[in-house]
């Protein structure tokens, strides 16, 4: 499994930050994430048009998104590659949007790189100090080069993933936690769709999560990468490469209860190709890949 947690189309978006059909563009987003969300024109993002910086005393920082931290191996110089992409992904309204929900007090997202990961572990979300609410993305540096070498493309796939688990994971604080037994959510009814799936994997909230954004993230995922590419290929395209770390889900598979209605996106033996094509096709294009 390349992808670790704990716990479509084209054109140019408009303005403004996501937000769900039935929300208050005024007021931070609602969880949990769902695929019938819709643009905010020039709707304030955490308070302001950029995000908060505590470092300036809570003044707008189109450079910061307030909740989330870098640890300091994301500024080393063997990683640049990785901090590029994160500059990019960071100055997204979407990838904003997503991560507005760490802006409450006692919530936090950190992202690092290691170098410690196989080569077949694109990254890891796990949680921190014993808190689903703090979650810490850790991205493999070897996406950046030689064998793991995953152009630009392919990384910010891999970091928007797994941001998604982190914000699962603020999601299964919010609501609570875990049961005693670690095999589903303290209150089902809060998030029942999750706490399903926590049930039908007897407790691996990894593979819980897979489902899920399988399930429910698939249009949200594609979207995001195709956004950060300025929306240059189809959305086969990008849904190929958002595919990858859910090979072992239902969904993909086409078993399972929860994969009914869902035939047009079971295996195609012909997406790895694609995904790789794609990813090639940005090793030169980029700046971060310089």
């Amino acid at each position: 499994d390349p992808y670790s947690g704990i716990g479509g189309g084209s054109g140019s978006s408009p303005a403004g930050d996501i937000r769900r059909q039935d929300e208050d563009c005024t007021q931070p987003p609602k969880l949990p994430l769902d695929n019938h969300r819709v643009f905010c024109e020039d709707a304030p993002i955490n308070g302001c048009n950029g995000t908060l910086n505590d470092n300036t005393g809570g003044e707008c920082d189109d450079n910061e998104i307030k909740g989330v931290t870098l640890d300091p191996s994301m500024n080393l110089s063997q990683n640049k590659k990785i901090k590029c992409v994160w500059d990019k992904l960071s100055k997204m309204p979407e990838i904003k949007d997503l991560l507005s929900v760490f802006a409450r007090n006692g919530y936090s997202v950190k992202l690092g790189v290691t170098n410690t990961f196989p080569i077949n572990l694109q990254g890891r979300t796990s949680i921190q100090n014993n808190s689903f609410a703090n979650s810490i993305v850790t991205i493999n540096q070897k996406l950046q080069s030689g064998e793991g070498d995953y152009s630009h493309l392919g990384i910010a796939s891999t970091i928007i993933h797994e941001l998604i688990h982190a914000v699962l994971n603020a999601e299964t604080f919010d609501k609570g936690g875990l049961n005693a037994t670690q095999t589903g959510l303290l209150n089902p009814s809060a998030f029942p769709t999750y706490h399903a799936l926590i049930v039908s994997k007897n407790g691996d909230l990894n593979a819980a999560d897979h489902e899920y954004i399988a399930l429910y993230q698939m249009e949200l995922l594609t979207n995001l990468i195709a956004l950060y590419d300025g929306n240059r290929l189809s959305t086969a395209n990008y849904k190929a490469l958002a595919w990858d770390g859910l090979e072992g889900t239902d969904r993909y598979s086409g078993t399972g209860p929860n994969t009914s209605g869902h035939s047009d996106y079971y295996m195609n033996l012909n997406r790895e190709s694609v995904r790789d094509a794609v990813i090639n096709s940005r090793k030169s294009e980029d700046p971060c890949n310089r």
